[in-house]
């Protein structure tokens, strides 16, 4: 990435996925900023110094991946157990579909228990002794 006002670098852009299930991603996208380019810039420069070699060597040795990231950069991920893309979308739906049954079991409750009080209601009024006369206009 080159700054187009100035010329300048601003970074790099590779590309390196692949998910769990062995499917390769070419189109995710990872930034690397200047700072961490900036010991091969100086080494590129001076190429034959000791200096610059050592300088390279050891900025990427404290910026570079640690032996538990290193499979996943060479695409080496047997064996590393990352969380699955597939499985957590799975494990999603699946939540839903509990919380959805569990609200439908619920609507269906409260609709008994209205029927039940509906008819109730229905009930005591067909059933009361007491039927009070109209009151009379005089």
């Amino acid at each position: 990435l080159m700054d187009a006002a100035t010329g300048s670098l601003l970074g790099m852009v590779t590309t390196n996925v692949r998910q769990q299930e062995g499917v390769v991603l070419p189109h995710v996208n990872f930034s690397i900023p200047c700072t961490l380019l900036a010991p091969l810039k100086a080494f590129v420069q001076l190429p034959r110094s000791k200096q610059s070699l050592q300088g390279l060597r050891e900025a990427w040795q404290l910026s570079g991946a640690d032996n538990s990231e290193q499979p996943l950069w060479r695409l080496e991920a047997e064996g590393y157990t990352l969380p699955s893309v597939y499985e957590r979308r799975k494990l999603k739906a699946l939540r839903r579909f509990d919380e959805l049954a569990e609200a439908a079991r619920r609507a269906q409750e409260q609709e008994e228990a209205e029927a039940k009080q509906s008819q109730d209601e229905a009930s005591s009024k067909d059933s009361d002794p007491v039927k009070t006369p109209p009151k009379s206009k005089l």
